[in-house]
């Protein structure tokens, strides 16, 4: 093996291996983004009477939407992120692979491009950052509309 197929062989691995990360974080932003907003809606809808400053308890309601706002963003750049790696491991897999045995990538995106399944995952990924976004600008607005008048 060339010093330059070790060198892309490392590579390659450094690179999985970095996907398999922004994978898992996206796993736990997803996780830490639904129970922090859980825990903030339970905790401002418990404590209201209890809380002096009444505007800034109304304002405390949006605070779930600006949680899993910039979650969601995150979660976006950690994809963007995992498709530009897996865009240059496909790269690296036809240049050094052989031909006819190509890898993961490209076996990947063979299927993106002809099966519903593989493109119904990003959807729903999608969808469920979208609703977890309007959940929380409806929670928000209404925790904020029930109490900005008390």
């Amino acid at each position: 093996m060339s010093k330059s197929d070790e060198f892309h062989l490392e590579e390659f691995k450094s690179l999985r291996d970095e996907i398999r990360q922004r994978i898992q974080e996206s796993g736990v932003i997803v996780r830490n983004s639904v129970l922090a907003s859980a825990v903030l809606v339970a905790w401002l809808a418990t404590s209201g009477a209890n809380i002096a400053n009444q505007q800034l308890y109304a304002l405390a309601w949006w605070l779930p939407l600006v949680l899993c706002g910039f979650a969601a963003l995150r979660a976006y750049s950690l994809f963007t992120r995992i498709i530009a790696i897996g865009r240059y491991i496909q790269l690296l897999e036809s240049v050094i692979g052989n031909a006819e045995i190509l890898g993961w990538e490209h076996h990947l995106g063979g299927l993106r491009r002809s099966t519903w399944q593989a493109n119904a995952i990003d959807v729903i990924a999608v969808a469920f950052w979208v609703a977890l976004v309007v959940g929380a600008a409806v929670i928000g607005y209404l925790g904020y509309m029930a109490n900005a008048t008390s």
